[in-house]
């Protein structure tokens, strides 16, 4: 206080005040304290700077963890083996149409056809881990050779769809649509 009993706003470091008018002098460091030429703060400015810091932290942290890619679904929500059972579909309709039939006996067929006709086939056994489907090919032909091993579970909507790479381009920049993943059908679709 001065003499007068009025406020002294002078600080070690960072933004000053003369005279009531406030001039920075310092530039804050890199998550320091807030400044702005047209607030002015009283004595507790260290701990509401680092009160607005954590929350504009957490706000951001927040923002960037919710502009991800569709998730896989937390284990309370996996499907049971019998619950995946169908006939599953990914493709463009044109030269890449792979259909893979999963049965409730733990063996799958899969076939990848095309506007030139059947580009190969598997078979084999299919088993359910948390989010992970796998693939354990007893025969495969042509292009099926080494195609599917692991798929992904993925919520849509109310359903699961089958993506065979989280990481993949076209998957993270549209999502899980009939190329990027399959999805279960009601009838074996016309290609």
């Amino acid at each position: 206080m001065t003499p007068d009993n009025t406020p002294q706003f002078r600080r070690a470091q960072g933004p000053e005040f003369i005279e009531g008018q406030r001039t920075d002098r310092e530039l804050s460091p890199a998550f320091g304290t807030f400044t702005s030429p047209s607030l002015s703060f009283g004595a507790s400015d260290d701990f509401h700077a680092v009160c607005m810091k954590r929350t504009l932290l957490i706000v951001l942290f927040g923002a960037l963890t919710s502009c991800s890619t569709p998730a896989a679904p937390e284990s309370a929500q996996q499907p049971t083996a019998k619950q995946l059972t169908g006939s599953y579909y990914r493709g463009d309709h044109t030269g890449y149409n792979v259909t893979i039939d999963l049965n409730d006996s733990g063996n799958y067929t899969a076939t990848w056809d095309g506007c030139l006709g059947n580009y190969g086939t598997a078979r084999g056994t299919w088993s359910v881990a948390g989010t992970i489907i796998t693939l354990k090919p007893t025969a495969e032909t042509g292009m099926m050779k080494g195609h599917l091993r692991q798929l992904n579970l993925v919520r849509k909507n109310d359903t699961f769809v089958f993506v065979p790479d989280l990481k993949d381009d076209y998957y993270r920049k549209y999502g899980p649509d009939d190329y990027s993943a399959f999805h279960k059908q009601k009838t074996k679709p016309n290609k």
